[in-house]
């Protein structure tokens, strides 16, 4: 997933990411459940592992 984001924005996710000792990748997994959970919708974000493509396979 990709976003573009403004550069003030940016600063402070990556200041806060490392304010927190936490990869960026895992506060974005953090915001993105977040939102789910505003929304009503279990929070089921996690970061990927494994190769590239293969995420949800044995999923369904």
């Amino acid at each position: 997933m990709q976003v573009r984001i403004n550069k003030r924005g940016w600063s402070t996710l990556r200041n806060l990411a490392s304010d927190r000792d936490m990869p960026l990748e895992a506060l974005m997994v953090e915001a993105l459940n977040d939102v789910l959970l505003k929304h009503g919708q279990p929070p089921i974000v996690e970061r990927r592992t494994g190769e590239r493509g293969t995420e949800g396979r044995d999923e369904e």
